[in-house]
């Protein structure tokens, strides 16, 4: 017996929308590894990627009036920055400054299995911004899926 036309076509609708799908289909991003064990931080997903952070700058966030620093990666441009917030609590937002906050992930403790952070005051004052130590290990999901794996820190941020 020999098929219709209308089930060729049909056939044919099968196969274009089986491989249509599975091009859509996209593979979630994996928790990643830091490279190193210390000062590096992972991050894969859609925000921003699939990067190792290695800050080698620290700025103080009174620069900037906030309670917090600014661990940066100098080779990426990548920050990692936290910020002591009384009310609301500490969060750590890692962004790209060069693009608009579509490259920018806000993690907060609810959704890291891991948010420790340290902020001391250092003994020096330049400009009326005091110097910090900081201290960063985080190991955050995202519910759009971003992962942030590591730790960083800094014993001079001015």
């Amino acid at each position: 017996m020999r098929p219709s036309p209308t089930d060729a076509r049909f056939a044919l609708l099968i196969v274009f929308a089986s491989t249509y799908l599975s091009a859509c289909a996209t593979t979630p991003p994996t928790k990643p590894q830091p490279s190193k064990g210390e000062n590096v931080v992972a991050v894969s997903g859609p925000r921003l990627g699939v990067q190792q952070i290695e800050p080698t700058q620290c700025t103080s966030g009174g620069r900037y009036l906030f309670l917090g620093a600014d661990l940066i990666d100098e080779r990426s441009g990548l920050f990692v920055r936290l910020v002591v917030d009384p009310v609301h609590g500490d969060v750590v937002r890692v962004f790209d400054p060069k693009h608009d906050d579509t490259r920018s992930l806000i993690l907060s403790r609810s959704v890291c299995t891991k948010f420790d952070n340290q902020l001391e005051f250092g003994d020096s004052m330049v400009n009326g911004v005091r110097s910090m130590k900081v201290k960063i290990a985080l190991d955050c999901h995202t519910p759009s899926g971003d992962f942030v794996v590591g730790n960083a820190s800094s014993e001079s941020c001015l």
